[in-house]
């Protein structure tokens, strides 16, 4: 029987998907005041991001340097959420 790995720390997985969401264009800001984001979403998507198993490739996309909107990772737990919330263009 496998053991589940443990969930990452809040605090650090938080800035993880706030620098997600800013590099790729999801505004959770408007998802919040337009109601596609509440807080139990956000708390939920919080938990899904400490829960993945991508945390060291995603630490390393997101200190890549860029410019401009990056195209969200599809290895990224909260993919399909970001795709939800990224602003037009």
């Amino acid at each position: 029987m496998s053991r589940p790995h443990p969930m990452g720390d809040v605090r650090k997985h938080l800035v993880l998907l706030r620098t997600m969401a800013a590099q790729t264009g999801a505004d959770t800001v408007r998802a919040f005041d337009d109601g596609t984001l509440d807080p139990q979403g956000w708390s939920e998507a919080v938990n899904r991001c400490r829960d993945c198993r991508w945390v060291e490739g995603c630490r390393r996309f997101l200190a890549e340097p860029y410019e401009g909107r990056r195209e969200i990772p599809g290895a990224c737990a909260n993919a399909p959420l970001l795709r939800e919330i990224v602003l037009p263009g």
